[in-house]
This record gives structure tokens, C-alpha cells and sequence, in this order.
């Protein structure tokens, strides 16, 4: 597939992209009958491990209410230059209750062959925990990041390369979350921290949106588990309705200090619709803001590939990694 140039514009606008834009609809491979997923924890949670193509280090980050130690691994390109790299910190998606760092081995290593540091950040999981502590997870995995930032790329004195927070799925809703809780509590998120990737994040506990009823049976992604994740996330329904918890529902003097963001949807994803009703709002509140989706196919595309056993993802991941990529190109120190 030939490189594809991507417009990034000033003008806000949803920008329909395909690595085959001659197809119309779903891709038929993507569209072939796939499991349900299943609503029992124990099988939720057996998941694959794939390898890392990069060179890795697993860490502890410490959790700043119970000492907690959050597993986390560094992911290193293969590149001498490490010391001048931006930093990536990534929440994997899973719907809150599953998914490990060898199951994001792959699509991590991808992203940091674009010229990231990339950490991927094991938070907790529900239901064992709820929230917040599981934003608390992420806030405080972000935290020692930007402290450590100097080990983390192994120089000193020259905090001058950004950080990106990012995450797909469960993960863009954490990014967000905790950039929101953070300047919440802090009134400003830390300066080092210079743009956001939501790759379809999830916004609104209370699925309002109109594509459940249209692509919430059989597109993978069913409303049946993302309702059940959303309540085993946030444990009651009073919680649906806290700003800081319900993104759709955000006090604007928060959403409109969120650093710049990249985000990108799936066009038979029942998550579309929410994911970019929060881009418009960030661009109306003056955040800049690049939203792109991409044609034909479903949600869990961009962590997928031959390499974990979805070769029919593998253009629409690839496409979206250099997406990335060339966003990346865009962003300054601040």
C-alpha cells in the first residue's frame, strides 16, 4: 500500500480515510461472522501474548494511595538516539476489565518505531477495583513518567521533548479521564505533557448515541458488553452522571484545557459517534484537534494484525500507525 499524505489543517473537520477507497461498506474480510465476547471475567481475560519488536524493560510504578505497584514495560526503539525521543505513555483498551502488556506487545512496538519512548501503562482492572482508582492508576503512572522522564531516556538536563498520552478504546477514555481529573485538581495539566491520541475512545457511560442501535449487534463490539463493562467500571449509576466520570457530561472550563489531539474512529464502530461528538467540542472549545475515520471497518482494528492472528486488520492498523506518525511530525515542544 502506497504512503498515504494526511491533510492536517487548522479548519476542524471528521476526515473519511480507507487504505482501499474503492470499497464501499464493511471490508468483507473484517465483516466474517467473529466470536461474541464473552461476559464471564475468567474468559474475558484469556488473551494472547505476542512479541515486542523492539527492546523492552519491565518496570513498577508505585500507587500514590496504597503503594500498589502498577506493572508497566518501556519500549525502546532501535535507535542510538534515544535521548532526544518524545515520550508515549499508552493505556491499553479492553474494556476495563482485560487486556495485559503482552497482548499490546505488538501495536506498542509499532508505535515506538515511530520514533517514541513508549510506556504501556497494566493499570488495575474492574471489578476487582473501580473507579476512580483506576484513573488514580493512570494519573499516577503519568506522574512518574514526567518525573522520571530523564532515566526514562537516559540523559539529564533537557526536559525540552514533549510527552503524548494516549490509549485506545477503554485506554482513550482513561487518557481523557485522567487529563481532566488532573486539571481538576491541579488547574493546568504539567507542561511536558503536549498532545493526547485517542484511538475510539469511549465518552458516555449512558450510550446515548444513535449507532448502538445500528452497529451494536454485529460489529464485534456489542452494546450488551459495553453496557456491563461501563457498570462494572464505575459500580453505580450516580457515577454515570459525574463530570469528571461521564466525558459527555465534562465542565468545559476542563475540556477546553486539554492539550492537542489526534483521534481516531472506525466507521462501523458503535463507539464513532461519541468518539467524535468529543472532537467537535474540543475543537469548539478551542482544542486543536484532528479527527479521522477510517472506512470499512470495526472496532479493535489498530491492535490487530497477522501477528496476532488478524491478518484482515493489518491495512487499517498499518494506515492508522502512520497516521500517527505523521501527526507526530506536527507536534512541537512547548
Amino acid at each position: 500500500m502506497a504512503a498515504t499524505t494526511f491533510n492536517f489543517s487548522e479548519s476542524f473537520h471528521i476526515q473519511h480515510i480507507s487504505p482501499n477507497p474503492e470499497l464501499k461498506g464493511i471490508d468483507p474480510a473484517i465483516g466474517a461472522p467473529l466470536p461474541s465476547i464473552p461476559l464471564v471475567i475468567e474468559e474475558l481475560r484469556k488473551c494472547g501474548s505476542y512479541p515486542a519488536t523492539v527492546p523492552v524493560k519491565d518496570i513498577s510504578i508505585p500507587s500514590r494511595e496504597d503503594g500498589v505497584q502498577i506493572p508497566a514495560r518501556i519500549y525502546t526503539p532501535n535507535s542510538n538516539a534515544v535521548q532526544a525521543l518524545p515520550i508515549f505513555v499508552y493505556f491499553h483498551g479492553g474494556g476495563w476489565v482485560r487486556g495485559t502488556l503482552d497482548l499490546y506487545n505488538y501495536i506498542c512496538s509499532k508505535i515506538t518505531e515511530l520514533g517514541f519512548i513508549l510506556v504501556s501503562v497494566a493499570y488495575r482492572l474492574a471489578p476487582e477495583v473501580q473507579y476512580p482508582v483506576i484513573v488514580n492508576d493512570c494519573i499516577d503512572s503519568i506522574k512518574w513518567v514526567l518525573k522520571n522522564s530523564d532515566s526514562i531516556r537516559g540523559t539529564s538536563g533537557d526536559p525540552s521533548d514533549y510527552v503524548v498520552i494516549g490509549g485506545d478504546s477503554a485506554g482513550g477514555y482513561l487518557t481523557i479521564c485522567s487529563l481532566v481529573t488532573m486539571i481538576h485538581n491541579e488547574g493546568q495539566l504539567p507542561p511536558q505533557i503536549n498532545a493526547q491520541c485517542l484511538i475510539y475512545p469511549a465518552t458516555d457511560p449512558h450510550m446515548k448515541s444513535s449507532t448502538w442501535s445500528t452497529l451494536g449487534k454485529d460489529y464485534r463490539l456489542t452494546e450488551v458488553f459495553v453496557k456491563k463493562s461501563w457498570n462494572w467500571l464505575l459500580g453505580s449509576e450516580s457515577v454515570k452522571d459525574d463530570h469528571l466520570a461521564n466525558l459527555s457530561k465534562c465542565d468545559s472550563s476542563l475540556v477546553s484545557k486539554l492539550p492537542p489531539a489526534l483521534v481516531i474512529t472506525a466507521e462501523f464502530d458503535p463507539l464513532n459517534e461519541e468518539a467524535e461528538k468529543f472532537s467537535e467540542r474540543m475543537a469548539s472549545l478551542g482544542v486543536k484537534t484532528h479527527c479521522f475515520r477510517i472506512l470499512s471497518t470495526i472496532h479493535g482494528f489498530f491492535s490487530q494484525s497477522s501477528v496476532t492472528g488478524f491478518p484482515q486488520h493489518e491495512p487499517y492498523s498499518n494506515l492508522a500507525v502512520n497516521l500517527i506518525g505523521q501527526w507526530k511530525s506536527t507536534l512541537k515542544k512547548k
